[in-house]
């Protein structure tokens, strides 16, 4: 039988020993924001080409004083962020998404707040170079109801033209305020900032396309090194197995090359390929040295994956935080050594996930043990008694119950119809709310459902939240 696994998120959250080698900062309270700063003072990122190119893909955006603010003072050394990301899912996808955000914006605050004489400024990364087209091309208004762009389209998802004859179709589906977000002729990736900014530009939210020639340029080297014998496939692969023996799942395999190639309109694997290095769906072979010539003629055409991407981000950015699902996490974990090895500073890892419910249940059943071991002491035969007890109570209970709801709803079934009203919207189509619903989905308007939702975010403490609108 397979050895049971650990989970990686308690052991994260209370600082577990097992896991302590794979990240670099420890969770909050323990955190030490000052650690982070100073890592982060020791490597230079070149601030002025950020933010001309933030500059830039920021035009034209409405009612923005507060991102232009923040943008600029991304140019005083003083001055770190807070990243989270996402993929483009239409209208913004599931309130995953939203929280997220909030998240990385409330972090900024806190340790802005924290740390006299520094600035923190919340930054959303777009997925735009992400090519699962399924996975962005739809969003749920209500549970039951999913509302799909019927394009197709194949390659990075931010370089899609927004088709009239697509949109045609869903435009009576999105709310008035974003109609203007998903214009055809536009550019996915635009539509999708105009979207985010139109939620958080009042909190100063900045919103960063990495497919971007300008930012790839900074990112030149390490794209070079990943085409020569200085990648990270090693260091992944040796972190892997690490935190495999220690017991934990690794949620992604890292690739001899962990770069795409975009410069024939799609998104397509580089291999080794005997002495050099190859991309079989465009029909390109080269050598390691023309590989990485192409990469300093057009950095552009090249595209991090899942183990590259986190290093990108964090060589261009002063980061000092990263908020993240615990999928995200769990890779994070496996990145720690190639960091250290390229010498980019490895950031806090703040997640977003509400305390689960089989949480409480754990606490329940651990009461029972505890019972027993308390009377095993003074009496082993106690002990074995109370378990065989509290068996025969939880049967013959479990059958009351059954027979209890069963006479109820035949007394009176109106009720129970509105607690599975209730159940389905707390989690419809048995999936997490925040997995599914849209925020449209919320009869609340926008401003006051991220205005509430940011006063109750706590991106310091982990505990189930539940949020009553009005």
């Amino acid at each position: 039988m397979e050895d049971e696994k650990r989970d990686l998120k308690q052991d994260y959250l209370q600082g577990t020993r097992n896991l302590r080698p794979f990240y670099r900062h420890p969770f909050f309270p323990q955190a030490s924001y000052e650690d982070a700063i100073r890592a982060r003072r020791a490597f230079a990122v070149d601030r002025n080409a950020l933010v001309h190119e933030l500059r830039q893909q920021n035009l034209g955006l409405e009612h923005a004083d507060l991102t232009a603010a923040n943008i600029e003072a991304l140019l005083d050394p003083n001055t770190f962020t807070v990243t989270t990301g996402h993929q483009l899912c239409l209208m913004g996808g599931p309130m995953f998404t939203i929280y997220k955000i909030l998240t990385a914006i409330k972090l900024a605050e806190r340790i802005q707040n924290k740390v006299p004489g520094i600035r923190v400024v919340p930054i959303f990364w777009m997925a735009t170079e992400d090519h699962d087209w399924e996975e962005i091309n739809h969003f749920y208004p209500e549970a039951g109801r999913k509302v799909v762009y019927p394009a197709k389209y194949k390659g990075p998802v931010g370089r899609h033209v927004l088709e009239s004859e697509a949109l045609d179709s869903i435009m009576e589906h999105l709310p008035e305020p974003f109609r203007d977000c998903y214009r055809p002729g536009t550019r996915l990736a635009d539509g999708f900032r105009r979207l985010i900014h139109h939620l958080f530009g009042a909190y100063g939210l900045v919103i960063l396309d990495g497919d971007s020639k300008a930012l790839k340029t900074m990112f030149i080297p390490a794209m070079q090194a990943e085409l020569g014998l200085g990648g990270t496939a090693s260091e992944v692969r040796s972190q892997t197995a690490l935190l495999e023996a220690a017991g934990y799942n690794a949620p992604v395999k890292p690739r001899d090359i962990n770069l795409f190639y975009l410069g024939h309109g799609g998104r397509s694997g580089i291999q080794l390929d005997g002495e050099g290095i190859s991309v079989p769906d465009a029909g390109i072979r080269w050598t390691q040295e023309e590989a990485r010539a192409a990469v300093d003629a057009r950095p552009e055409d090249f595209s991090p994956n899942v183990v590259m991407r986190p290093m990108y981000q964090e060589a261009i950015l002063p980061n000092l935080a990263y908020v993240g699902g615990w999928a995200e996490m769990g890779y994070w974990m496996q990145l720690e050594s190639a960091f250290s090895h390229s010498g980019i500073p490895f950031p806090f890892l703040e997640r977003w996930d509400p305390a689960p419910v089989e949480a409480a249940i754990a606490r329940i059943l651990e009461s029972y043990s505890q019972l027993a071991q308390a009377l095993d002491p003074l009496d082993p035969t106690l002990a074995t008694s109370m378990i065989g007890e509290q068996g025969r109570t939880e049967s013959n209970l479990d059958n009351l119950l059954k027979k209890t709801k069963k006479a109820l709803r035949n007394r009176d079934p109106k009720p129970y119809a509105k607690i599975a009203a209730l159940k389905n919207l707390l989690a419809p189509e048995q999936e997490k709310q925040e997995r599914l619903l849209n925020f449209t989905a919320f009869p609340v308007p926008y401003p006051e459902l991220i205005s509430k939702l940011h006063m109750h975010c706590d991106p310091e403490t982990y505990s189930e939240a539940w949020i009553m609108l009005p």
